[in-house]
C-alpha cells in the first residue's frame, strides 16, 4: 500500500481571547505551503522509509535532520509530489527497500 500524505508547515496562529465557554479556532496553512511524505508498506507489515518531498529550490541536508535510517528525500518548487519525483522515488527510493525482490517475481 502507498500512501501520500500533505503536511502544512507555515502555520500561522489566529490572534485568541481564551474564554471558558469558546472553542479554539482551526489553525490552516496557505495549500501552496506544505511537504509531503510518501510512505508505503504491506499487509505483513514491512515498511519501505519515508521519502519526503519539501518545498524549495535546492536539497538541503538539514531538511532531513533526525530522520530514520534510510529515509531521504528531494524539493520542488510547490513541496508537491508529482509524476516525474514520484518516478524518481520508484527508481532511487522505493525498489532500494523493496523485500522479495526476484527476477521471477517481477514488481
Amino acid at each position: 500500500m502507498y500512501n501520500e500524505k500533505g503536511l502544512q508547515t507555515e502555520h500561522f496562529s489566529p490572534f485568541v481571547i481564551f474564554c471558558i465557554e469558546s472553542t479554539t479556532p482551526a489553525i490552516t496553512s496557505a495549500r501552496s505551503a506544505s511537504s509531503t511524505v510518501n510512505g508505503c508498506g504491506n499487509a505483513l507489515g514491512a515498511q519501505i522509509t519515508p521519502y519526503f518531498v519539501f518545498k524549495g529550490g535546492r536539497m538541503r541536508e538539514e531538511l532531513l535532520e533526525g530522520r530514520i535510517p534510510g529515509a531521504n528525500g528531494t524539493v520542488t518548487p510547490t513541496g508537491w509530489s508529482y509524476r516525474e519525483f514520484f518516478e524518481s522515488y520508484l527508481q532511487n527510493h522505493f525498489l532500494k527497500y523493496v523485500q522479495g525482490r526476484d527476477k521471477d517475481q517481477p514488481i
